[in-house]
């Protein structure tokens, strides 16, 4: 979507670009993509929870996003936008600040022990985002606090800083806590007002595990803290009780060109092709609870679910292959469906103001509407959904599979 996005959200971090050299530097900026996603999942978390009149409010205030945008709202409006919903008050100067902050911890999980303090721990805090607290001649206090899998609170460490280190981040040297097996979290708190906590487990014989283990991932995450949402638990994957929600999808000449849900499939089945926003991950389409949805489209109605940045490329590439799709159905917005009739069977378009061009074999799902209508002409169904579209991925798997299976 539109490029403004990422000065608003994530990118301005001081964080390595992909055109630098190491796989790491790669790995890192897609840590820092991937906080952005746990705050998407957070919002979905919260909305689901939410008052219909706390989902009002919000929907009003991320409705407010330019049209380019509405797919990936800027990590400091996901933050508002939590508040609204959990019925919280406006955030003061303070926890705007302390909701800006991202805590990498290495390593990434820690081992159980019986002493009074575990392991030693580097805390890495940087900030995603600008506040305006940067030029105040203040300094903050900054608690780092260890939550247990009881609730439990073990304070790791209270360093004083000045805002301004957040553009480039600095570390903070602390202890894991005295634990057993389970999954814990570090919480930043400044001046008393509390972040966005990060998952760190503790994993029985974990680094002789991640030693002889095979799985890049998990060494990424376990000694440099770099996380996924994408990715299994690390004890998961070191079980290997769990594995991926998503493979690459290769071209004839062998770039990659989306993610499909992992699944069993012949090859030939209709493919479901998503187009993602611009600046936005492929892959990040079946992060959490996403997964679930697509995956019981893809179940009921028998489909591949692909997610892209360029459904038509994708869409002729399959076309070409052998076997090919019996059918592809291509999900996009207004300005794309266009050029996509010639190579797509059917189009579900994806609107907020509900104008979208002629044509049949069409669902059209209108986004942010104030009250959910089903109704069908023409060869064209219509679907008004009160999530906006930055939520519309909650409820958009389920109502293609009616429109395939049913027609409606």
């Amino acid at each position: 979507m539109g490029a403004s996005n990422l000065s608003l959200a994530l990118i301005a971090a001081a964080v390595p670009a992909l055109a630098q050299t190491s796989d790491f530097e790669a790995r890192l900026e897609r840590h820092v993509h991937g906080v952005y996603v746990e705050r998407r999942l957070a919002l979905e978390s919260a909305w689901d929870a939410a008052s219909p009149g706390a989902q009002a409010r919000a929907r009003e205030l991320l409705g407010r996003i330019p049209t380019d945008d509405a797919f990936m709202p800027s990590a400091r409006t996901i933050s508002g936008a939590l508040r609204v919903l959990r019925g919280l008050a406006p955030a003061t100067a303070v926890q705007r600040l302390v909701d800006s902050v991202d805590l990498r911890v290495m390593p990434g999980a820690f081992e159980p022990t019986d002493h009074a303090r575990g392991e030693p721990v580097i805390v890495v805090v940087r900030g995603l985002y600008g506040t305006g607290l940067e030029e105040a001649e203040v300094s903050h206090r900054l608690r780092a606090v260890w939550v247990g899998p009881d609730g439990d609170e073990v304070l790791a460490t209270t360093e004083m800083f000045h805002p301004r280190a957040l553009r480039a981040g600095f570390e903070l040297y602390v202890h894991a806590p005295r634990s057993r097996p389970g999954a814990w979290r570090l919480i930043p708190e400044i001046d008393g007002e509390r972040g966005f906590g990060v998952r760190v487990e503790c994993v029985l014989d974990l680094h002789d595990r991640v030693q002889a283990s095979a799985e890049r991932d998990v060494v990424l995450a376990v000694r440099h803290g770099v996380r996924d949402p994408l990715a299994p638990t690390v004890a998961r994957t070191l079980d290997s009780a769990q594995r991926p929600v998503a493979a690459p999808v290769r071209g004839a000449a062998g770039a990659v060109l989306g993610w499909e849900l992992i699944g069993e499939h012949e090859g030939s089945e209709p493919v479901v092709l998503i187009q993602s926003p611009e600046h936005a991950e492929p892959a990040w389409s079946f992060a959490g609870p996403r997964a679930r949805a697509w995956g019981k489209l893809a179940a009921v109605a028998g489909t591949r679910i692909i997610a892209t940045r360029d459904v038509a490329r994708l869409a002729r590439e399959l076309r070409d292959g052998t076997p090919a799709p019996r059918e592809i159905i291509g999900i996009v917005p207004p300005p794309e469906a266009e050029d996509l009739r010639e190579v797509v069977d059917r189009l579900v378009i994806l609107t907020s103001a509900g104008d979208v061009p002629a044509g049949s074999c069409q669902l059209v799902v209108r986004m942010g509407a104030l009250e959910p209508s089903v109704s069908s002409e023409g060869g064209i169904a219509r679907v008004a959904v009160t999530e906006p579209a930055a939520l519309v991925d909650r409820v958009l798997p389920g109502w293609i599979a009616r429109w395939l299976l049913e027609g409606e």
